[in-house]
């Protein structure tokens, strides 16, 4: 294969880095695995640009329009624009139970227009109804009416996301109520609209209140805060919580804190307070975080444990009080809060008083208390030295040492052809040295990272966050294989040695695109706790990666003629007589210049190796003292 073609193909890999963020004309896709709480049927919203917060131009109307009884079975569905000219080119429709708060789909739909199909939903085989490629490359449609069919007695609303144009489109709309006679009205915590937050300090921590805040300061600007005061015997416990949102949500936003036997989310009771960008309302509510898949839900069947309940929402910060009985007996969802436990603090957005998942650092409490104890004052974050390690390990594999060993070994095997290091040519030395290196950090980081997470820890995330466990399993074996194909490498000039040069070039380039791409997805993640632009510090690297080898790629192909003429030998008597010397084979064209191009490159990416390093090893609190 000639050096143009292998260049192409270079290029081409290294493009794979770019993230091209897809919408789906082909309609809303089915959900990605069973019991998942974090796909496109929970959060109903497409890959595109933010979502419009101004009032959608579309409804949801039903017939008949409340459940006439317990035979009625069926309700006729449309979605149609409140005027003619409100088309629409994409859609997803369901069902869900009108109090609970739940994620869980109900019912299926039979989807009769054309262009329109039905999805699996809430292991629900026709749980919702989407549309279809036709559809959205259409000038669209202004209604579409479907048959629903109810699969349990409840009262219902039809949740719906619906597309206009590309960037013009609404998320997790809500229908009228359809009222099931047949069981009662479920009562909700009362919701409280304010314009200002009443007065609350820090003064009284640890003296007649019990507190956890992330880092010393003042309760309205504490990014995290939670208070508790127990009342006379104990038997309730006077709670406050809040956290500063500005800029997490355009359509409403969360606080809330988990109770938990460990640092980690999994299985924890949680105390939400909500705050409903649409109507102007706070919430405290409750909810549980499930341990397999990983994700959060509201209790189905309220503990009835809170009461006081109050929310305020006001200049970004959002706050709850409540009274929370100390334990719920029969209730293995609610924790006993006679236990030492940690307090594990999360925030982030939310649509019409439905949480998403958080997307910025949550901060668990640095050591175990009892929310009986008001002596306790506590500040910090309980950090992740393991998910560090990980971090800093795999970053420094794949950014620096795997980079600087592939280059290597493309570019500089003409270099240096009259020297030796360690008994080996130079070029196979530094590069064996540096990709012994990368396996080392590579194996040592994933097996740290399986310690840290119990086993295989699945990430069930709409975005691109769900491939990082993936993808780094597939580094990890590509980064083992490469060396013990190594072992069994064909001798020099015999007929299979070029099929394991192409092998061996092929794995450890698709390992490093596929390592940097990971690293990249990693330092995005809420977990590793690293402030939201270190994402572009390692696109700066990225793109400093891509030059250096465009650079090389073309110089190596401007040299090549050059390069692939026999060297001349010349003689030279000594002058007293005596044997013939003959010089030494010369440096290939252009060695200086690439030479120096790799140290440079090796220098620069030192600098965003130990940059990166260091602000993993900080995370959020070292570049700020807030928020």
């Amino acid at each position: 294969m000639s050096h143009q073609k292998v260049g192409c193909l270079i290029v081409l890999q290294l493009l794979a880095l770019v993230n091209v963020v897809q919408p789906f004309g082909t309609g809303a896709p089915s959900e990605t695995g069973a019991n998942s709480e974090h796909n496109q049927c929970v959060t109903m919203t497409p890959q595109h640009t933010t979502p419009q917060s101004s009032t959608v131009p579309y409804k949801v109307t039903f017939s008949p329009a409340n459940f006439t009884s317990a035979a009625t079975q069926t309700l006729t569905v449309t979605l149609s624009g409140n005027a003619a000219g409100d088309t629409f080119k994409g859609f997803l429709l369901q069902a869900r139970d009108a109090f609970d708060g739940s994620n869980t789909v109900l019912g299926s739909f039979t989807a009769n227009p054309i262009n329109t199909q039905a999805v699996q939903c809430s292991n629900i085989a026709k749980g919702a109804v989407t549309h279809t490629a036709a559809l959205s490359s259409t000038a669209g449609t202004n209604t579409r009416s479907f048959t629903w069919t109810i699969s349990s007695a409840k009262h219902i609303k039809f949740w719906y996301t619906v597309v206009k144009e590309f960037n013009t489109y609404w998320v997790q709309q809500e229908s009228e109520i359809v009222y099931n006679p047949d069981i009662p009205i479920p009562t909700l915590p009362p919701m409280t609209t304010q314009a200002s937050i009443p007065d609350f300090s820090t003064s009284e921590c640890g003296k007649t209140k019990g507190c956890y805040r992330n880092t010393n300061c003042q309760a309205k600007d504490c990014t995290f805060f939670v208070s508790w005061k127990p009342q006379a015997g104990n038997e309730l416990i006077d709670f406050e919580i809040s956290g500063k949102t500005s800029g997490i949500g355009s359509t409403g936003v969360w606080v809330a804190v988990g109770f938990s036997s460990d640092t980690s989310m999994g299985g924890e009771y949680v105390n939400d307070c909500i705050y409903n960008g649409f109507t102007l309302a706070t919430r405290a509510g409750e909810s549980y975080n499930n341990g397999n898949p990983r994700s959060n839900v509201p209790l189905a069947t309220a503990s009835n444990s809170l009461t006081d309940t109050k929310g305020f929402f006001a200049d970004g910060l959002v706050r709850c009080t409540f009274t929370r009985k100390l334990t719920v007996p029969g209730n293995n969802q609610v924790t006993d809060l006679n236990n030492n436990i940690y307090l594990i603090m999360a925030r982030g957005p939310a649509t019409r008083g439905s949480k998403s998942k958080h997307n910025v650092p949550t901060a668990a409490s640095p050591q175990t208390l009892k929310v009986t104890d008001v002596s306790v004052n506590i500040m910090g974050t309980a950090g992740f030295p393991l998910v560090k390690a990980h971090g800093i390990l795999m970053m420094i594999s794949w950014l620096l040492t795997s980079s600087l060993g592939i280059i290597m070994a493309r570019y500089f095997k003409p270099h240096w052809p009259n020297n030796k290091l360690c008994g080996e040519k130079v070029w196979f030395t530094i590069h064996r040295s540096l990709m012994i290196s990368t396996f080392i950090m590579t194996c040592a980081a994933f097996v740290i990272i399986f310690v840290e997470v119990k086993g295989y820890s699945e990430i069930t995330s709409p975005t691109y966050e769900a491939a990082h466990p993936v993808l780094g399993i597939i580094v990890t074996a590509l980064c083992v294989l490469n060396p013990i194909m190594a072992v069994f490498r064909p001798h020099p000039g015999t007929d299979h040695r070029p099929i394991f040069n192409w092998a061996h070039f092929a794995v450890g380039f698709v390992a490093q695109i596929l390592g940097i791409t990971n690293v990249l997805i990693g330092v995005s993640m809420v977990k590793a706790e690293v402030p939201d632009w270190t994402k572009w510090v390692v696109v700066g690297f990225v793109c400093t990666f891509v030059i250096v080898i465009l650079l090389l790629e073309i110089m190596k192909c401007s040299t090549k003629e050059a390069n692939e003429r026999p060297p001349q030998q010349f003689e030279m008597h000594k002058p007293n007589g005596g044997d013939t010397q003959i010089f030494d084979k010369p440096e290939p064209k252009g060695h200086a210049l690439q030479l120096s191009i790799y140290m440079l490159y090796g220098f620069i990416t030192i600098v965003f190796a130990v940059l990166i390093a260091v602000i993993i090893g900080l995370g959020t609190d070292g570049f700020s003292s807030d928020d």
